[in-house]
């Protein structure tokens, strides 16, 4: 074996270190280099999840039965889920899947509802 094979590049100060010799290979040569790294990281931007509401479909998007009864009833229980269920079967609201995942979006269960509300008054 090669003196290479047994030395690693610190990923944030560039020195090199003995490699482990199990496990996972180490990234950083020490922990203050680790703590350095991190701390560069959370100084990037980071998009922030009210800002998720300005995108198109990504704030848009309800993913599951859990999600689609938190926005329509406040709650995602066992009970609302299958009350969601039971409903988007019947036709109540438009949902689509997405592998063996139920999804709607916000926009259309809005409109599925005032348009609800009109036939009722």
């Amino acid at each position: 074996m090669s003196q290479n094979q047994h030395q690693g590049r610190c990923a944030q100060c560039g020195t090199d270190f003995p490699r482990r010799t199990r496990g996972r290979p180490a990234k950083y040569c020490s922990d203050s280099c680790r703590g350095a790294a991190a701390a560069k990281r959370s100084d990037r931007p980071q998009l922030k999840p009210e800002k998720c509401e300005d995108l198109t479909l990504a704030g848009d998007l309800l993913r599951g039965l859990g999600d689609i009864a938190a926005f329509i009833y406040g709650d995602r229980n066992k009970t609302t889920r299958r009350r969601v269920q039971y409903e988007a079967e019947r036709g109540y609201y438009r949902t689509f899947h997405i592998g063996g995942m139920v999804h709607a979006r916000k926009s259309e269960l809005l409109e599925d509802f005032s348009a609800q509300r009109g036939r009722a008054a």
